[in-house]
C-alpha cells in the first residue's frame, strides 16, 4: 500500500514506530466508536484490541524490513535507516518462512485469547 501513495517515499514514514503508534490509536478510536454504537459490553476492550493488533501489523512488517540490507527509518523523522541484512527483500525460502511464522504467531495469539475470554 504504501508504494502507491502520492509523495510518500517508500521505508520513509510509514515504516516507522511513530506510524505504528499512529495506526493503534486510529484503529483504537474507530472501535471505540463502533462498539458503542453497536453495544458493545465493553468497548474500552474491542478499542484496545484494535489497537494492538493495528499497531503489532506495522511492527510485524518493520521486523520484516529490517531484515533487509534497506532496512527501515525507525525513529523517523529522527535518525537513520536500521537493518541487520540478514536477506534482501525479494528472498523467497525468507518470505515464506516468515509467511509461515506470522500465520502460526496468529493461531497461537487466537488460542491463547479464546482461552481467556
Amino acid at each position: 500500500m504504501d508504494l502507491r501513495l502520492p509523495g510518500v517515499p517508500h521505508r520513509g514514514p510509514t515504516h516507522s514506530l511513530p506510524f505504528a503508534a499512529l495506526v493503534g490509536t486510529a484503529l483504537g478510536g474507530a472501535a471505540l466508536v463502533a462498539a458503542g454504537q453497536l453495544g458493545a459490553d465493553d468497548p474500552r476492550l474491542v478499542a484496545a484490541l484494535a489497537a494492538g493488533v493495528g499497531a503489532f501489523g506495522v511492527c510485524a512488517h518493520l521486523l520484516g524490513d529490517v531484515i533487509t540490507p534497506s532496512g527501515v527509518p525507525l525513529f523517523w523523522p529522527v535518525g537513520d535507516s536500521y537493518s541487520v541484512s540478514l536477506t534482501t527483500a525479494d528472498s523467497t525460502a525468507w518470505n515464506y518462512g516468515l509467511f509461515v511464522l506470522g500465520v502460526g504467531a496468529t493461531a497461537a495469539a487466537a488460542a491463547v485469547a479464546t482461552r481467556v475470554v
